[in-house]
């Protein structure tokens, strides 16, 4: 054989060697495993599923119960309202709980009016030690629409004037202390023309005949403006002792309260309550009923009669505190 053949031969064979590996090599890749197809594959057999796609985590809220004050109908209380409040992570606590009482009570409690202003709106709150800074719009400054001008010559608004505004500024400190750690809150009243005036509320806001360069300083929960258990209890009485029965009959629970026909007619025939007094107050653990011991003193025609340990027990209607009907006349039956 001529070496020039196998030479050829040799370089024929080599060619062919690398060829079929190349052809293997081929193969074999068709049978591994494809990350990217498993990912994609089925993960039930019959249904084309897909991995989703990553989500951005959601900011969470906080829903939690709040109490806010609001006038207690026409009378000089405040009352409160139980209610829901979800706030962002990045909304200050104390701003939405203000916001949400700028909002005025809801619509299913009847007996509840706002206590801010028309238009008054929170601004902001910033805190310091145990006191919190509450900016209010300038719109506080105006008051109410209905307040006459000439306010200091009619009777009823020099009650009513200065009786708004003490509970106004008491239902936003009655909120933020229930409902907050503070000890007081300092009034400030939103700037727009005279930048080098002082932010705090001027104390002649309060129709009080204060100067008008005197400011405010923090103010604290005064709870004699509240309906608590005792507040009512005294309420309820000072009305039938001045013979308000309308007044009378908005205390009474609605679950057993007579038609106001037939409650004004028990009571003009009772003997009237000259005087009344009471101690007590423990609240059952529950938290629904309140007992007092009544002492009272009334006048029938010419005959008085005193009435000592008569028992009452105020109820819980709601977010508010009634005497039931069967209470309030029990002790004179008895």
């Amino acid at each position: 054989m001529k070496p020039c053949n196998v030479q050829a031969r040799k370089r024929l064979a080599k060619m062919l060697a690398a060829l079929l590996c190349a052809l293997f090599l081929s193969g074999c890749s068709r049978l591994l495993p494809d990350p990217v197809r498993a990912a994609e594959s089925t993960l039930v057999p019959g249904v084309d599923t897909l991995l989703p796609d990553a989500e951005p985590a959601e900011a969470s809220t906080s829903l939690q119960e709040v109490t806010l004050y609001f006038r207690y109908e026409d009378q000089p209380y405040l009352a409160p309202e139980i209610r829901s409040l979800t706030t962002a992570p990045d909304e200050p606590f104390e701003l939405a709980l203000l916001q949400e009482l700028a909002k005025g009570p809801s619509a299913s409690s009847v007996q509840l009016t706002p206590a801010l202003p028309e238009g008054c709106q929170i601004l902001s709150v910033a805190s310091q030690g145990r006191t919190l800074f509450v900016t209010l719009s300038s719109d506080i400054l105006s008051g109410w629409e209905d307040e006459p001008d000439a306010w200091a010559q009619d009777p009823y608004w020099q009650v009513e004037a200065p009786l708004r505004r003490q509970l106004c500024m008491q239902s936003i400190v009655a909120t933020i202390t229930e409902n907050c750690n503070y000890d007081g809150v300092q009034m400030l009243v939103e700037q727009t023309d005279v930048l080098s005036d002082s932010l705090r509320l001027r104390q002649s806001w309060f129709l009080d005949g204060s100067a008008e360069d005197v400011l405010t300083a923090p103010l604290v929960r005064e709870d004699s403006y509240l309906l608590t258990p005792s507040n009512t209890l005294r309420a309820a009485l000072d009305a039938w002792r001045t013979q308000e029965f309308s007044l009378l009959y908005g205390y009474l629970a609605a679950a057993d309260r007579p038609s106001y026909e037939d409650f004004t007619a028990y009571l003009k025939k009772a003997p009237r309550l000259v005087n009344f007094g009471f101690t007590g107050g423990s609240v059952s653990p529950d938290g629904l009923t309140a007992l007092y011991t009544l002492h009272l003193y009334t006048q029938d025609q010419s005959v008085s009669q005193e009435w000592n340990g008569r028992v009452m027990r105020l109820v819980r209607e709601g977010d508010l505190w009634k005497l039931p009907w069967a209470q309030f006349t029990g002790w004179m039956e008895g």
